[in-house]
This record gives structure tokens, sequence and C-alpha cells, in this order.
């Protein structure tokens, strides 16, 4: 029997699913390239003019073409509701929601959280910007496949954002060393192996 990850890799190879939470100036610009990779996304936003915005073909992004966004729409490449529910048959899912300054300065990464409670996926990617340690927190206590991939800085984006993703290698941070096979007891004791074999740096 294949493995989570195993089984996972093969449909993200294929014709995905992707869903996005948060259809602002990170989760339009992801929609459309997955989209454009082929992909089918169906993107989630609280924001009905976000949503009305996209069903007509329009884009509120600086980087991204409403041309590119009505040519996707039209071919059923990229959707946009405001309804979770169209979520159910997502491969992976990726997260852009807020994650606002606290009073401390850390971020507050309630709404994250609250979103990856109610999750059923194979794959959460967080892309929303979140504290050290977030990731593995998540993953541990909801038992869930959760990656992180982190935003890049103005010196490592020469470009503006649209063409970064398309052209920029990104960074996947994972929870343990194979957080994508998900087993209990089994997984906890390959992560503290691995984390016995060597030292490496606490991601987000």
């Amino acid at each position: 029997m294949a493995t989570t990850a195993a089984a996972l890799k093969q449909r993200l190879a294929g014709t995905p699913t992707v869903g996005l939470i948060g259809l602002g100036y990170v989760g339009l610009p992801l929609a459309v390239a997955f989209a454009e990779s082929g992909a089918t996304v169906v993107g989630v936003d609280l924001d009905a003019q976000r949503v009305a915005a996209v069903r007509a073909g329009r884009s509120f992004v600086e980087d991204v073409p409403s041309e590119t966004v009505a040519r996707l729409v039209t071919g059923g490449r990229l959707r946009a509701t405001e309804d979770v529910a169209a979520l159910k048959d997502a491969d992976a899912i990726v997260v852009c929601v807020p994650t606002p300054q606290s009073p401390d300065g850390a971020c507050d990464t309630s709404i994250v959280e609250s979103v990856v409670a109610w999750l059923e996926t194979p794959l959460i990617i967080l892309r929303s910007t979140v504290s050290v340690g977030t990731t593995r927190r998540l993953s541990t206590k909801y038992r869930k496949n959760i990656v992180f991939q982190p935003e890049y800085g103005p010196a490592e984006t020469p470009d503006h954002p649209f063409n970064d993703l398309l052209h920029v290698p990104a960074i996947i941070a994972v929870a343990g060393a194979d957080a994508l096979a998900h087993g209990g007891q089994d997984r906890r004791r390959r992560n503290e192996e691995a984390a016995g074999e060597r030292s490496r740096p606490e991601g987000a």
C-alpha cells in the first residue's frame, strides 16, 4: 500500500485540485500561478467583493493581469467562492490569511489556527506569515500534514511578486524528517530519531 506521501505526490503530479483560503495580494497570485501550471484552483475568501471580481475576470492585484484571470476563469481553471465547502475535494490547500501584529510585536496566528483546525485535506501549506515553531505546533496539535512556504524578502525578489512565483525556487519547511507520512507513534519516533542524528535550525 502506498504511503500517504507517495499517494499525495502522485496526485499532485497529475492534475490536482488546489484550494486557497484568502485571495488577497498573496493568495490571488498563487491561485493564478497554480492554475497556469495546469491545476484546478478553488479560491475561498469571505470578502464578497474579491470573490465577485475574480468571477468577473478582474484582478485587484497590480502584478496579476486581469486578462490572465479572465482566461483562467473562462477556461474552468480558476473559480472563487465564499463557501468553504467547495474545498472538500482539494488535494492540497494553501492558507493565505492575515496574521496581524499583536501588541507585543508577535504575529497573531489565531486566524491561521482556526482555519487549520477545521481543514480536512491531505496537505496544508501555510503561506501566511507565522512565528517560529507554528508549523510544528499545529501539526502536532491537530495531527495533520502541514508545511510552511515562506515569503521572500526584497533582496531575493528582483522582479515583481508574480514573476517571483514562477521563477524563484520555493523553500518548503516541514515539521519533521517525514512529516507527510503521518503514522502516530511511528511518526513521532522517526522525528525524534532524525532530531538526534543532526541539529537543524528551527523553522516556522
